[in-house]
C-alpha cells in the first residue's frame, strides 16, 4: 500500500513539472570574464495558484538525469532563457591618460520557475503571484 502511494507521488511529480529558483551573476573586466556564478535550487514549498509565464524551450533530449541535473548540465541554454526578462546591468568605466578600464555586472535577481519535461526537450515557465 504504502510502495503505491510513493509510486504514484513520484509520478505526480515527474508529470506536473518541478519548481526551482535561479539566480546568476557575472562580472567582468575589460570585457573578459571573471567571475560567474549560476544558482539552481529546487523550492522547499510550491506556489499555489501562480500564473505561468512561458520562457523558452531547451531543445536537448533528457537522459536518464533528475530535472536538477538536466538544468545544471544545460546552465548556459537556462541563462539565455532569463537573460530575456528582468536583469539589471551595472557597467563602471574609468579613464587615464593612458588607459581605460571597464568593469561590467549582471545580475539576475533569484526567480522562480517550472520545468516540464519529455524525452525530447524541456520547457521553462516564470512564476510570479496572481493577483
Amino acid at each position: 500500500m504504502e510502495r503505491n502511494l510513493l509510486l504514484l507521488i513520484f509520478l505526480g511529480l515527474k508529470l506536473c513539472g518541478a519548481e526551482f529558483i535561479y539566480s546568476a551573476h557575472l562580472s567582468t573586466e575589460n570585457h573578459i570574464l571573471k567571475y560567474q556564478k549560476f544558482s539552481i535550487s529546487p523550492v522547499m514549498t510550491k506556489m499555489e495558484n501562480a500564473s505561468k509565464d512561458y520562457l523558452c524551450t531547451i531543445d536537448e533530449p533528457i537522459k536518464d538525469m533528475s530535472q536538477y541535473d538536466y538544468l545544471l548540465e544545460h546552465k548556459d541554454k537556462l541563462l539565455e532563457c532569463f537573460i530575456l526578462k528582468k536583469i539589471k546591468i551595472r557597467n563602471n568605466t574609468t579613464s587615464t591618460l593612458k588607459n581605460i578600464e571597464s568593469n561590467t555586472q549582471l545580475f539576475i535577481s533569484p526567480t522562480r520557475f517550472k520545468t516540464i519535461c519529455d524525452k525530447k526537450k524541456c520547457k521553462i515557465y516564470k512564476l510570479s503571484p496572481s493577483t
